[in-house]
């Protein structure tokens, strides 16, 4: 015989509070299931996502080179025309950067393979840094 007030009996007020709990409980995991499709939404498309804003100017670096690989100076900004979607865009500023700070990472090649080699690699190393660094 189950004692009345053991862990296994509960008045009838709270089985049908559990009911409707577990009820609204269910309706609601299966709304979130529920297709998509049948609410009115179409599926999403494997379209890489847009995202646009409205800006006044855009900032554009870059460097020109010439067919031989050499940079290109002396450019005006009537030597360059800006398209955006097909239209032109007006260049409202231009300017050229010589000052622009570098960060450098330089690996040499130590390894065995490389033996005999070290004094060419370094010398061909300080010729690089030469070139691009001023004092």
């Amino acid at each position: 015989m189950l004692n009345p007030s053991g862990p296994f009996c509960v008045p009838y007020y709270e089985k049908r509070h559990l009911l409707r709990t577990n009820l609204l409980a269910i309706a609601i995991l299966a709304l979130c299931f529920w297709p998509a499709q049948s609410a009115g939404f179409a599926p999403v498309q494997d379209k890489e996502p847009v995202f646009s804003v409205d800006v006044r100017l855009v900032n554009v670096a870059f460097s020109v080179r010439g067919t031989s690989g050499k940079l290109v100076s002396g450019l005006t900004r009537n030597d360059f025309e800006i398209y955006e979607d097909g239209v032109r865009q007006e260049l409202r500023n231009f300017s050229r950067d010589q000052d622009t700070p570098l960060r450098l990472g330089l690996i040499i090649d130590r390894s065995g393979s490389q033996q005999g080699l070290e004094g060419q690699n370094f010398d061909i190393a300080v010729a690089f840094l030469r070139g691009i660094l001023r004092p």
